[in-house]
């Protein structure tokens, strides 16, 4: 705007001059003055557009630039969202490794328990076996010495004072032997009881075991898979980073080499560039059949959640299809470059340039003639082609020149 003013001004100052050319015109010096102010009220009206085409593309140049930084710090704010995650997902892994730790000190806690629930368990038993056997010993003993004293009652009551006193022994040794038989029964139950309770706590010790060792081979598989995920997405990102930077500055590269090669053009050319190309939109033909495989523009890079900005598009193409140029014109660039392997770029004049990568031999050479007929060179082996077109050093969409 305000170089389509200076023009105006100028445009302006020339009519003023004619003017006063045009009152001196009483002499021939007076008319000499108005020729050349007529002739400076034209060459500012020539001057005008161009001026004002410059000052359109630095305009939309100023644009891109406003758009590109505001793509940036969307990117940026992408990639701290990213790292919060990341953040998160490792504390996530801390707390399952605190987790685990926990579960493997209630197993030892368990297992001790465990350890001593069978070592009760097994001390009642024995005491159980033993208590077995004294009552059957007491049982013998009281069942032999019962029967022997009803064989001797008829004795004992003929035996006078003697059998008395005998009989009466004996009674009290059976009594007392009764007294021990009972007690010892007493003992055999409540160990019975307990050692019952004792099996019981020991299964229910073994039931919690199995479900902590559950829970905690449960968590040791989570753990491991979010170890697992988390290394290979630590993996993924850093070769989706490696790969990105690695286009990023191919693509700046690659901008850079064609800027270069545009200066080499004389001022005059450049000045009448248009901003956009000197064709009919969806008028070219395809380098290769196939399906458009990346888009142009911004592009999602799932890795990372974030995006990318890519100056042309990648389509389909098998190993060995030839690649035709989307417009005659002359060869100005012919070799390797970076991560897009062979190129050809491709002067159409106007500003116009096309750009072809992936490519194998056979490459026409720098400052061949370039025909829709011949091809560029072949497909290499990434599956794809690259293509970008490009207007005055500013990258187009393909898809809104190619033919539908």
């Amino acid at each position: 705007a305000a170089a389509h003013g200076a023009g105006l001004l100028f445009a302006a100052l020339a009519v003023f001059a004619w003017r006063l050319g045009a009152e001196a015109s009483a002499d021939t010096a007076g008319r000499g003055r108005e020729r050349r102010a007529a002739a400076g009220v034209i060459a500012a009206l020539l001057l005008l557009p161009a001026v004002s085409a410059r000052a359109a593309s630095m305009s939309r140049q100023k644009r891109e630039l406003e758009k590109l930084s505001r793509e940036l710090e969307a990117l940026r704010e992408e990639a701290d969202r990213y790292r919060e995650e990341a953040g998160r997902a490792e504390r996530d892994l801390t707390e399952s490794a605190l987790q685990q730790r926990r579960l493997e000190s209630k197993m030892s806690a368990l297992r001790r328990e465990l350890d001593d629930a069978e070592g009760a368990r097994r001390t009642l038993g024995g005491r159980l076996v033993t208590l077995d056997a004294a009552r059957s010993d007491a049982q013998r003993l009281l069942a032999r010495e019962l029967g022997d004293y009803v064989r001797r009652a008829d004795q004992l009551a003929s035996a006078g004072t003697a059998g008395v006193m005998e009989d009466a022994v004996r009674r009290g040794a059976l009594r007392a032997k009764t007294a021990y038989l009972g007690g010892v029964g007493v003992v055999h139950d409540r160990t019975v009881t307990e050692h019952a309770a004792a099996q019981r706590h020991q299964a229910t010790l073994r039931r919690r075991t199995e479900t902590q060792l559950t829970e905690l081979e449960r968590t040791r598989r989570s753990k491991a898979k979010a170890q697992e995920d988390l290394e290979d997405k630590t993996r993924r990102v850093g070769e989706a980073e490696a790969r990105i930077a690695a286009l990023e500055e191919s693509r700046r590269a690659l901008t850079s080499l064609v800027r270069e090669l545009e200066k080499k053009e004389s001022r005059a050319a450049q000045a009448g560039y248009r901003a956009e190309p000197p064709i009919k939109p969806r008028s070219l033909p395809w380098p290769v059949a196939g399906k458009v495989l990346s888009g142009f523009g911004k592009r999602r890079v799932p890795e990372l959640g974030t995006w990318s900005v890519h100056n042309g598009v990648e389509i389909a193409a098998a190993v060995g299809v030839p690649v035709r140029p989307v417009s005659p014109g002359e060869v100005i660039f012919s070799g390797p470059f970076r991560s897009y392997g062979n190129v050809v770029i491709i002067n159409h004049g106007g500003g116009f340039y096309s750009i072809y990568g992936h490519l194998e031999a056979p490459l026409p050479a720098k400052g061949a003639r370039a025909r829709l007929d011949a091809p560029v060179g072949n497909a290499a082996g990434q599956g794809s082609v690259y293509l970008e077109l490009r207007q005055a050093g500013r990258a187009l969409d393909p898809l809104r020149w190619l033919k539908p």
